[in-house]
C-alpha cells in the first residue's frame, strides 16, 4: 500500500511531492507488489517498474547547514499490461521501455527476442485436467493474457511447426477462408495492408504488381483506370487521362484539355504551359495560339487587352523581358527621352517630383541614395533625413561610418568636451545602454561610437572609452567594471557571465582552474570539495561525477557503474572483468536495485544451486533437477526427479523416472511404485486405494484379506445382489447353488427356472423347452414322459408340459377345445391347467367344428 506526503524543507519552502512505501523494504525483482503486499508476482502477470524516491532534511536545528537527501524507494508491481512506459515484454517477464537486442511483434504486443523467451513452456502436460494449459508448470483454464496456446502449453512465440496464430492459438495453416497477416490468421487484413493469395503484404509482388479492391491483381479489370500501381474508377484531382493510364502529366508531344491528354488543342483555345486553356493565365500574353509569359522581340505589351502588339504609341516601361506601352511613368520613376526610368544619368544625377536634376533644391538640400534592383544606386532629395546626416557632406546615411562618432543625429570626426567618452556599440549589442545626456537619440541606434557624459552603467572602461566587453585579451579581467590585466589577489576567481570574466572571492558552485562553473569540463567531470578534478588522479572512484573512496556496486576502469558492461559483464572483488578467474568460476546472477550483475564466486550460495558454470535459483532444464546443490539428470545418476530434486525412491509412484503424487490417466496402473499402461503377468488383480486427493489402481498377485476378488479387480462389497462373497471372490448366483431372479439371487423362483436363472417362461430355441416340475427342460424325464401344451391367448405362446399320463379322454380333450372357444373374446382370462376347466356342458356337434375351425385357425 502507498501514499502520498509532503515534505516542507527549509525556510524557504521549498516543496517535494513524493510516493513513499510503507514498507521500509524495497520490493523488488523477483518480487513484486500485488494488493498492497510483496510477493513473487504470478507467472500470469508482469513486472513493471515504478520509480519513487523520498527526499527528507538533515540538521534540522541548523538551517544555514541543512542538507536535502533523496532516497530510492522505487519498487515492481505485478501487472497484467505494460503500460505505455514501458510497453516491451522483456526477458524474465519484465516491462522494458527497448530491447538490448532485436525487438520482434506479436498481434498489439511487442517482446524482446532472445533464447529464454519461450521459458515458461511445459515439455509435457503436468495439468490433471486436459481443458487446463501448462504454463511455467502452473495450470490455468485460460493462457496469460501476454501469451498463445500451444498443443497443452501457453507460448509468448509459437514454434516452427505451428507458426501461425487463430483465435489465441498456434497452428500450421489459417481456416479457410481467413488470412495470414504477420503470422496471425485474420478475416481481413489490416489497415494499409493489401492481400496477396491468402497473404497480407505491404507491396505487391511483380507478378501481380497492381493493387484493385485491397487484392494484388496482375492487371485491372477493364472498366477501371491504372494510376501508381492502384486500380481506380476515375483518376485524382492531380492526374491527367491518357488512355487507361493516370498520369500526373502529359506525354512530351500531348497536351492537357479538361483532365485528358490530347493530341492537338481545341481551336477555341490557347496552348499554356501544355495545357489548352481558354483564358490566359495572370502574367501571360496571348500571341498567336499560344500564352506567353515574354512578348517576342520588337514586341510590346498592351496591358489594357493582354495582347503583343507591334507598335507602342505611349512611353515605354521595361519591366523584366517586357516592355510595356504607358500613358504615364509609374510613381517613383523619371521620363527620359520617352522612357521610364528609375535611375537618373549621370549628369543629372538626382531624382526631385518625377524629374532628373544636377543639383537639389535648397527646399530640399539633403539626399537619400537608394539601391535598385542591379545594386544600382540613385539619389533622392529630401528635406530631412530619416536617419542621420553627415557633417562630410549633405548624404542621408543609416549608419556612421567606422572612423565616426555620433553625435545628435549627425556622424563627425571627433567627441565634443561636452561628451568626452566614446561608447563603443557592438552590431550585435543585446541589451541596449543607459544613456545619461543623449534623450532624443532615435533607437535603434546605427553606429559604431556614440558620445556621452560617462560610461553606461553596464558598460566596462578602459580609460575613456567604453566597451561590451574588455578589447583587449591581455586586460580582459574585470573588477568594479574596469578592464585589468590580472584579478586582484583578494578576488582571484572568475565568474563568466556571458563572454565576461569577472573577478570574485569564491564560486558559488563548482571551479576547475580559478574559474567558476555550474559544470565540470568533459575532460576533468568529476567533483571533489566543489573543485572539478579526474578521480582516478588523487587515488578515488567516479561515482555519478562525484570521488568516492570505494563504490557501492561495481567499479569498471576506476569508475562505477550499477552494473558492468557487456565487454566486461562479470564482477569479482567488486571489479568488472571480461572472464571469471580460476579460483571463482561461478557465475551468479544477482539483481541490484533494477540492474542484473553476474558475480564471479568461488563456491553458489546456500540457497542456489550449480547449472554449468551458473549459480541458478532452479534449474532452468526441465530435464534437470537439483542433486548435491548441482543441477544434474537424475536418471543417469540411477536415481528419480522429486519435485526438482533427485532421490533414491519416490514417495508415492514414479513414471519415466520422475516422482509423482499420481499416476496419468494413460498408465494408471501401479505396481512396485511405477506407473504402468496395464498389470503385469504376475500381479493381474486391480486393487482401486484412496489417498487424498487420489485414487491408486494397485496391481497385486493375490487381492489383500479384507477385500474381495471380481474378475481382475479387488472390491470392498460385491457391486450386485447377483453376486454374493464367498471365500473371498465374488461368485455368481449358480456358484452357491441359488437362483438369479434379475435382481438378487434367491432360494426358489416365483414362476420357472432355466439354468439357475428365473423365467417367466421356458426358451423355445433351438427347441420347445418342457416345464418340468417349474423347471424348464429339453427332453421331458422318465417319471413323466407324457409331453403337451396350452396355448396362452395374452403372450401369443405355446407352454409345453411334461406329464406322466393323460387323465381325461378324447371328449375330455374336445371339451378343453370347446372352452379355448368359448374364451376367444376374453383377452383377461388364461388356460393354465385342465383342473379349472367346466366338463359339465356337453358342446353341440355344430360347436365343437366351429369351434375346432377357429383353433386350428388361431393355431395358424
Amino acid at each position: 500500500m502507498f501514499i502520498s506526503s509532503v515534505v516542507v524543507v527549509g525556510f524557504i519552502g521549498v516543496v517535494f511531492k513524493v510516493s513513499m512505501a510503507l514498507d521500509a523494504k524495497r520490493c523488488v525483482f523477483p518480487n513484486g507488489v500485488l494488493n498492497g503486499q510483496c510477493v513473487e508476482c504470478p507467472v500470469d502477470t508482469l513486472y513493471e517498474y515504478v520509480e519513487s524516491y523520498f527526499y527528507h532534511a538533515n540538521n534540522l536545528d541548523d538551517w544555514y547547514a541543512r542538507k536535502i537527501i533523496r532516497k530510492d524507494q522505487s519498487y515492481h508491481k505485478c501487472v497484467e499490461e505494460c503500460s505505455s512506459k514501458y510497453p516491451i515484454v522483456g526477458p524474465d517477464r519484465v516491462c522494458v521501455s527497448s530491447c538490448s537486442g532485436k525487438e520482434m511483434v506479436i498481434g498489439d504486443r511487442k517482446f524482446c527476442k532472445d533464447e529464454n523467451i519461450n521459458n515458461g513452456f511445459c515439455m509435457r502436460n503436468e495439468c490433471l485436467k486436459l481443458k487446463f494449459k501448462c504454463f511455467y508448470m502452473e495450470c490455468f483454464r485460460r493462457c496469460p493474457a501476454f501469451t498463445v496456446i500451444y498443443n497443452y502449453s501457453c507460448v509468448v512465440e509459437c514454434f516452427e511447426e505451428k507458426p501461425y496464430i487463430f483465435n489465441g492459438e498456434c497452428i500450421n495453416q489459417c481456416p479457410e477462408r481467413y488470412v495470414l497477416d504477420d503470422k496471425i490468421c485474420q478475416k481481413t487484413c489490416s489497415n494499409g495492408r493489401i492481400l496477396f493469395n491468402t497473404t497480407c503484404v505491404d507491396k505487391c509482388p511483380k507478378s501481380k504488381e497492381y493493387v484493385d479492391e485491397q487484392q494484388c491483381v496482375s492487371e485491372c479489370p477493364l472498366q477501371k483506370l491504372y494510376q501508381d500501381k492502384m486500380c481506380v474508377e476515375n483518376c485524382s484531382e492531380v492526374f491527367v487521362l491518357d488512355g487507361r493510364i493516370c498520369r500526373t502529366k502529359c506525354p512530351s508531344d500531348f497536351f492537357e484539355h479538361n483532365k485528358i491528354c490530347v493530341d492537338i488543342c481545341p481551336n477555341h483555345t490557347f496552348v499554356e504551359n501544355k495545357k489548352c486553356v481558354d483564358i490566359c493565365s495572370s502574367g501571360f500574353y496571348k500571341y498567336k495560339s499560344h500564352c506567353v509569359d515574354t512578348c517576342p522581340p520588337d514586341n510590346f505589351i498592351d496591358e489594357s487587352n493582354n495582347l503583343c502588339v507591334k507598335n507602342c504609341n505611349g512611353s515605354k516601361y521595361h519591366l523584366k523581358k517586357n516592355i510595356f506601352c504607358l500613358d504615364k511613368c509609374p510613381e517613383n520613376m523619371a521620363e527620359v527621352n520617352l522612357t521610364c526610368v528609375n535611375q537618373c544619368p549621370q549628369n543629372r544625377p538626382f531624382f526631385h517630383q518625377g524629374s532628373c536634376l544636377a543639383d537639389c533644391p535648397v527646399s530640399a538640400k539633403n539626399f537619400e541614395k537608394k539601391r535598385e534592383p542591379g545594386n544600382k544606386p540613385t539619389y533622392s532629395c529630401v528635406n530631412k533625413c530619416k536617419k542621420y546626416t553627415s557633417s562630410i557632406s549633405n548624404m542621408c546615411v543609416d549608419a556612421c561610418s567606422s572612423k565616426q562618432v555620433l553625435f545628435r543625429e549627425v556622424c563627425q570626426e571627433q567627441c565634443p568636451a561636452s561628451d568626452p567618452y566614446k561608447v563603443h556599440l557592438p552590431a550585435n549589442l543585446q541589451e541596449e545602454p543607459t544613456f545619461m545626456s543623449i534623450t532624443n537619440l532615435k533607437r535603434p541606434i546605427n553606429a559604431f561610437v556614440i558620445c556621452e557624459k560617462a560610461c553606461p552603467s553596464n558598460f566596462v572602461r578602459d580609460n575613456e572609452d567604453c566597451y561590451v566587453e574588455c578589447p583587449n585579451d591581455k586586460k580582459s579581467m574585470i573588477y568594479n567594471m574596469t578592464c585589468f590585466q590580472h584579478c586582484p589577489d583578494e578576488y582571484p576567481f572568475v565568474i563568466k557571465e556571458n563572454s565576461r570574466s569577472i573577478c570574485t572571492n569564491s564560486c558559488k558552485k563548482l571551479h576547475f582552474r580559478q574559474e567558476c562553473l555550474d559544470k565540470c569540463p568533459q575532460s576533468h567531470s568529476s567533483i571533489h570539495r566543489g573543485e572539478c578534478v579526474q578521480c582516478n588522479q588523487i587515488g578515488m572512484y567516479e561515482e555519478n561525477h562525484h570521488c568516492v573512496n570505494s563504490c557501492k556496486v561495481v567499479q569498471f576502469e576506476k569508475r562505477c557503474y550499477d552494473t558492468c558492461p557487456s565487454a566486461a559483464k562479470f564482477v569479482y572483488n567488486g571489479s568488472c572483468v571480461r572472464t571469471c578467474p580460476s579460483n571463482a568460476n561461478k557465475v551468479d546472477k544477482r539483481r541490484y536495485d533494477k540492474y542484473t550483475i553476474f558475480v564471479c564466486i568461488d563456491s553458489c550460495p546456500t540457497d542456489k544451486y550449480i547449472f554449468g558454470n551458473k549459480c541458478v535459483s532452479s534449474c532452468p532444464n526441465p530435464n534437470t533437477a537439483i542433486y548435491k546443490n548441482e543441477c544434474v539428470q537424475c536418471s543417469k545418476l540411477g536415481m528419480y526427479t522429486d519435485n526438482q530434486h533427485c532421490v533414491n525412491s519416490c514417495n508415492v509412484v514414479q513414471y519415466e523416472n520422475r516422482c509423482y503424487n499420481s499416476c496419468p490417466q494413460t498408465n494408471k496402473f501401479m505396481y512396485n511404485g511405477t506407473c504402468l499402461h496395464s498389470c503385469p503377468s504376475n500381479a493381474k488383480k486391480v486393487d482401486e486405494q484412496h489417498h487424498e486427493p487420489n485414487n491408486f489402481f494397485v496391481c497385486m498377485e493375490t487381492c489383500p484379506s479384507e477385500k474381495y476378488t471380481f474378475g481382475n479387480n479387488c472390491v470392498s462389497s460385491c457391486p450386485d445382489r447377483k453376486r454374493l462373497p464367498v471365500n473371498g471372490e465374488c461368485m455368481a448366483c449358480h456358484e452357491v447353488g441359488k437362483y438369479d431372479d434379475g435382481s438378487k439371487c434367491v432360494d426358489m423362483c416365483q414362476n420357472l427356472h432355466y439354468e439357475y436363472r428365473c423365467v417367466d417362461y421356458c426358451p423355445t430355441y433351438p427347441t420347445y423347452f418342457k416345464i418340468f416340475n417349474k423347471t424348464c427342460v429339453r427332453n421331458c424325464p422318465k417319471t413323466a414322459p407324457i409331453s403337451s401344451f396350452i396355448y396362452n391367448y395374452i403372450t401369443k405362446r405355446n407352454d409345453y408340459r411334461c406329464l406322466k399320463n393323460c387323465p381325461i379322454a378324447v371328449a375330455f380333450v374336445i371339451r378343453i377345445v370347446y372352452h379355448c372357444c368359448k374364451m376367444l373374446g376374453d383377452e383377461k382370462r388364461q388356460i393354465v391347467s385342465s383342473e379349472k376347466l367346466d366338463c359339465d356342458d356337453e358342446p353341440s356337434l355344430s360347436e365343437i367344428i366351429e369351434c375346432s375351425l377357429l383353433f386350428i385357425c388361431n393355431r395358424q
